[in-house]
């Protein structure tokens, strides 16, 4: 087998009380990976799941040795898992998705052959033409989706998801890139312009329920916050504000001079709902601001590590 120096590809997928399928994810992940043809890892991190993922992934390592294994000390969420992994790697291109198999590893390929064609892309997204979502969830999509159009002058085509293929440079200034919450797609489109969309499939989560809460939803707000510039940080504060007060000022228009009625209840509602819910983005960008300016002054904190499995073996 190839050294790791030489590797083509890393596949790096953070995993978090995902054990009845780590298996079953590990074994599509090979079969797709063995057709390719070039030498290849898996670096899979434990996010300090609380269920028995970690000793199914520890088997796994210690059976095959292009599989990393790595054991969070504790839960640092989706995205600083992920860079971790990206941080072990050593694979020309870097592969990411999520451990709820809703992207089919089946797709790899066809992320590859984008970043491989005559463009030069530095990233590829998979983009599923409909999601196994709830419907809050694609709303909720949907809006952060637009808000990113106007506030990164991103086409709307180019949905960010967790399904990636990244050049091994572009992960390099990434790893680079120090933020209090990280939101990594749109870090990586700080990084290039040169990104693509291919049309992936996508099925409902094979763990069950959906692990995606309105804590999380807010946790992703306020990374996609925070991974903005400076610069789209403030533009968004300010278009987030003139828009609040507007809706405001329709509102209160319609209170003072609208005719009593169902048209003048829904557009004082609408105003007002819309209204508040614009400015609450503005002041949350602001402290967003704030905070990141506090972490980049302060020291990089390491990501602490219980356990690791490489080569086969449990590394010290």
């Amino acid at each position: 087998m190839a050294s790791r120096g030489t590797l083509a590809y890393s596949v790096v997928v953070p995993i978090y009380n995902s054990a009845p399928q780590v298996t079953r994810l590990y074994g599509r992940l090979v079969a797709v990976m063995e057709s390719l043809g070039p030498p290849f890892e898996l670096i899979l991190v434990d996010d300090c799941s609380t269920d028995a993922s970690w000793a199914a992934l520890a088997g796994i390592a210690l059976a095959d040795r292009r599989v990393i294994a790595v054991q969070l000390a504790r839960n640092t969420g989706q995205a600083r898992a992920t860079l971790h992994g990206i941080g072990r790697s050593t694979g020309e291109i870097i592969v990411t998705l999520d451990d709820d198999l809703q992207h089919a590893p089946d797709d790899i390929p066809r992320l590859l052959a984008a970043l491989d064609g005559p463009a030069g892309y530095d990233v590829v997204f998979g983009v599923p033409a409909s999601r196994h979502h709830a419907a809050w969830r694609r709303l909720a999509s949907r809006a952060v989706n637009l808000a990113l159009c106007l506030v990164l002058r991103k086409p709307l085509n180019l949905r960010f998801t967790a399904f990636r293929a990244i050049r091994r440079r572009t992960a390099l200034q990434l790893l680079g890139l120090r933020c209090a919450e990280p939101f990594l797609s749109v870090l990586l489109f700080r990084i290039t312009p040169r990104i693509a969309v291919v049309r992936v499939q996508h099925f409902s989560s094979t763990i069950g329920p959906s692990r995606y809460s309105l804590a999380r939803l807010a946790r992703v707000t306020f990374g996609c916050l925070a991974s903005l510039s400076d610069g789209d940080r403030r533009s968004l504060v300010i278009a987030a504000w003139a828009v609040g007060l507007g809706l405001l000022a329709l509102a209160l228009g319609a209170f003072s001079f609208g005719r009593p009625g169902l048209a003048t209840g829904i557009v004082m509602v609408l105003g007002a709902t819309f209204g508040i819910a614009s400015l609450a983005v503005g002041s949350a960008a602001v402290a967003v601001g704030w905070r990141g300016r506090a972490v980049l002054r302060s020291p990089v904190a390491e990501v602490a590590v219980l356990r690791v499995i490489s080569d086969g073996r449990e590394a010290a």
